[in-house]
């Protein structure tokens, strides 16, 4: 961590502190209303002596709480040595800043100082610029045939290590060494909204191929749970705005991916809907709908900017998809997980595999070029990153040969 990130700790702790102080006070005069009744009304002289004292103490206390959270943060700078990494640079930093990017990212995206970086390539020393020198000096070994992958919510590249046998490697490697692919790892900030990724992604694809060492053949973009969400919605971009590299796009694999919603944040969504209807309740509302863009676009799978702008993102479960465009020249598959091992068991339903039902991360519809779906019994939503069955297909899709489809 260094000294730029210390800071900008100590203010976001600041604000975070505030704000819980904030919801305490909003209820707590919630229930002094009910109780006392309203300030203003003739009958209510003890609630208007109430407040004249609570309001200037629990305005202290914000501002005693956030001071000391940033003194603490400018005080952790001071002892940052000048080279020092970044948070995201290093393996339990990047975790921090994934988890802080998916709960918030979207407002850290304006108001981080940086913390939380935005679409990139990442290796093992950090990001990877798509410039040709910079593209070279990374690949050394490059060939004309790309596979990308792009993690979910709250993840990081690394999470395509996530359970990998120790001396297996992982997809990418085994695709590198049987296929001849180049794998190359996305980090992204998925507190932002799913399409903001997905035109950075389009964008960071476009420059990577025009400065990539050798002609590209192939490209192929593997996405789990919104990180599949990404890639489709890429193709997507790139078709609109005309791209070179999707000419090259092969094929379109999502692992898990919410095509039409996640069940989580369907209930968390009414809920904070029921709660904003209860006056001493409200505050709690309040704090439910701060979660981020990228989260609330996990309720029906937004993936264009007029599927979310201009509308309430906390409206009570209104389903803005548009019809999605078909993809020439692309294959889609989809994996769907459940923990059930009948695939039309009521478990298999109902929990899919604990974050994404199987209808949903099978797309239906959804997919740019439908496709096909294996399903994967027994196994949990961070199972697929790593999963022989997932291994298999995707030689299977991604091989010369033509693809023997098995649902």
């Amino acid at each position: 961590m260094n000294a730029r990130d210390a800071v900008v700790l100590g203010d976001l702790a600041g604000r975070a502190l505030a704000s819980i102080t904030g919801v305490i006070e909003d209820v707590h005069h919630a229930i002094r209303g009910r109780i006392l009744g309203p300030v203003g009304d003739g009958g209510a002289p003890v609630g208007a002596a109430h407040d004249a004292i609570a309001r200037p103490v629990y305005a202290t206390v914000r501002a005693a709480l956030r001071s000391a959270a940033r003194l603490a943060g400018l005080g952790a700078a001071l002892t940052r040595p000048a080279a020092a990494p970044a948070l995201a640079d290093s393996p339990r930093g990047a975790l921090v800043t994934a988890a802080l990017a998916g709960l918030c990212g979207d407002r850290l995206h304006d108001h981080g100082g940086g913390l939380v970086a935005g679409m990139a390539w990442r290796g093992p020393h950090g990001v990877i610029a798509p410039g040709a020198a910079e593209l070279r000096e990374a690949f050394p070994q490059a060939t004309g045939r790309l596979v990308v992958f792009v993690h979910g919510l709250g993840e990081t590249e690394a999470a395509w290590s996530l359970g990998a046998p120790a001396s297996g490697g992982t997809y990418g490697s085994r695709l590198e060494a049987d296929l001849g692919f180049t794998a190359l790892y996305a980090r992204c900030n998925t507190g932002r909204h799913i399409s903001d990724n997905a035109a950075l992604l389009a964008e960071l694809l476009e420059a990577t191929v025009a400065a990539w060492p050798v002609p590209v053949q192939k490209v192929v973009l593997v996405g789990h749970s919104m990180g599949g969400l990404i890639c489709d919605a890429a193709a997507l971009v790139g078709a609109e705005r005309g791209h070179a590299w999707l000419a090259h796009l092969r094929h379109l694999v999502s692992l898990a991916s919410p095509h039409h919603g996640a069940p989580l944040e369907k209930v968390v969504n009414a809920l904070s809907v029921a709660l904003a209807r209860v006056p001493e309740a409200r505050p709690l509302a309040r704090v439910l709908n701060a979660r981020s863009a990228g989260i609330k676009d996990l309720r029906y799978g937004a993936r264009h900017e007029r599927e979310w702008g201009g509308h309430d993102a906390d409206e009570l479960l209104t389903d803005r998809r548009e019809a999605t465009a078909s993809l020439p020249g692309g294959q889609c598959w989809s994996v769907a997980a459940t923990l059930g091992r009948d695939a039309d068991g009521l478990a298999a339903r109902l929990l899919g595999d604990l974050l994404v039902r199987r209808a949903s991360a099978a797309g239906g519809g959804r997919r740019p070029a439908g496709g096909t779906t294996h399903h994967i019994p027994g196994a949990s939503h961070l199972a697929v990153l790593n999963h022989p069955e997932v291994d298999a297909r995707l030689r299977e899709w991604l091989g010369d040969r033509r693809a023997i489809v098995r649902t």
